[in-house]
């Protein structure tokens, strides 16, 4: 379309330019037509001028001997080399040259042409005439009559030189024209209807094919903000397909997850409803089954409560000050007896006693989640340790284990909400991807952090730093 209007548009313009240029080269050309003309006739006067000299010079050497038989001889004989008519007058207009035998006399007014315009009335001879002064007096007049054959005639050569320089300007204005219409086609239009074309293939959700940058630096910036758009448009796709993906996958995986403690949680309920166990240690370790089973569903409805409100942008803080030290044993205390039989969980006291405003219940979960997180990915009898510290402006508290570890290429994904890595594989480990993620909500919405540094096979430290007002 843009193609098609730039091509109407050059094409008016070129018209116009012809037409202007036109009308320039006929006023020129009237213009120049009368100096022309001017040139012209001063061009044919030099010329007769110096064909007819030689001649005028003998008979002003032999002016006064004019009327003699010999120099009348010479004369005519002169006459005849050159090729064109002569006649010598005096004053009255009576003949002197060539002499006949009955005086004869012209009508001056008739036959003198002073001027190179009237001389060149007649359509094949040029008849003009020049004063013979001799002793510095007019003693009559000398009259000429050449073939126009024997003057040279340039008018042609000159009205081209005339009208050249304007020929050749068009020629380079209808060049610059196609020039500039070259340069307009490849440094904007053919961009511009690339971006376009790009812009549509944008609109109709086609996002793999990279806009290249091309054209003149605005475009080239254009093509840039349009890729930039292109891109977020395309991670925003892939992202809303990932978590289709990921709530499919979710919701398959908390049917397996929901189903496997309910149903240990069913089968240790019948089996102590039956009365067939009597021993007080198998009995212990039944409660102890539904009690951890039961925790592992509160989690995960906990951690899914967080995803739900955080979509819906219902996540609240409700905050209140709380002394550090209090706040730890109470959470990790009741943490350290749950895990005992599996692992050694260690405590580095004495906690720091700092005044913190923070929403305990959430901060909980948070704490909560990474120690279970610790455990599940540690080997049995493994050690989980525990410490905290403050400088002036931050709290930090450390959670450190020497489990199985996080693949390198595995880190920067681990808080990515249900992202499950390698290891909960291959280890055959329970979980549906939002525990840390879930930390890491609770954790920014209260203005802190959580860092983590680890290797495979060399345990995971996790870093939770919180502001202190």
């Amino acid at each position: 379309m843009a193609q098609n209007k730039l091509d109407n548009h050059f094409k008016l313009l070129v018209a116009i330019s012809a037409i202007v240029l036109i009308i320039l080269l006929f006023f020129n050309y009237i213009f120049f037509s009368s100096q022309l003309n001017e040139d012209y006739e001063l061009q044919s006067y030099r010329q007769i001028r110096i064909l007819v000299n030689p001649f005028m010079n003998r008979i002003k050497e032999n002016y006064h001997n004019l009327n003699t038989e010999v120099i009348q001889k010479k004369l005519q004989e002169a006459r005849n080399e050159v090729g064109f008519e002569a006649w010598v007058t005096d004053l009255d207009g009576r003949i002197l040259f060539p002499e006949t035998e009955e005086s004869q006399q012209i009508s001056l007014n008739n036959k003198l042409h002073y001027d190179i315009k009237t001389a060149g009335e007649h359509e094949d001879i040029f008849r003009i005439s020049f004063p013979l002064i001799i002793d510095d007096s007019q003693q009559g007049s000398v009259i000429f009559e050449l073939p126009r054959d024997m003057i040279v005639e340039n008018r042609g050569e000159e009205i081209i030189i005339v009208l050249a320089p304007w020929i050749i300007t068009i020629l380079l204005i209808i060049l610059g024209l196609l020039l500039i219409k070259k340069k307009l086609n490849s440094r904007y239009l053919k961009p511009l209807e690339r971006l376009n074309q790009e812009a549509d293939r944008i609109s109709r959700g086609s996002y793999e094919q990279e806009i290249k940058q091309e054209g003149s630096e605005k475009l080239k910036e254009l093509s840039s903000s349009l890729d930039k758009i292109r891109k977020s448009l395309k991670e925003t796709l892939q992202q809303k397909n990932k978590t289709i993906r990921s709530k499919n996958e979710l919701i398959a995986s908390i049917s397996h997850d929901l189903k496997t403690p309910l149903a240990t949680i069913q089968a240790s309920i019948e089996g102590l409803r039956d009365g067939k166990i009597q021993d007080e240690n198998k009995i212990d370790k039944y409660y102890q089954v539904i009690y951890k089973k039961n925790q592992a569903v509160i989690n995960m409805i906990d951690d899914l409560l967080i995803q739900a409100k955080k979509e819906l942008s219902q996540l609240e803080i409700n905050r209140k000050e709380i002394y550090s030290r209090n706040f730890l044993e109470s959470v990790l205390n009741p943490l350290q007896l749950q895990y005992s039989r599996e692992n050694t969980i260690i405590i580095n006291k004495p906690l720091p006693d700092v005044l913190l405003d923070i929403d305990p219940e959430k901060m909980e979960q948070a704490i909560n989640n990474l120690l279970e997180n610790a455990v599940k990915y540690s080997a049995k009898e493994s050690t989980i340790e525990v410490e905290a510290g403050t400088t002036e402006e931050v709290f930090k508290l450390y959670i450190s284990d020497n489990g199985y570890g996080i693949p390198e290429e595995e880190i920067p994904y681990i808080f990515d909400r249900f992202y499950r890595g390698r290891i909960s594989e291959t280890q055959n480990i329970e979980g549906s991807g939002l525990g840390l993620w879930s930390c890491k909500q609770i954790i920014e919405a209260h203005q802190g952090s959580i860092t983590v540094d680890s290797r495979e096979g060399g345990g995971t430290n996790f870093t939770i730093i919180l502001p202190l007002d």
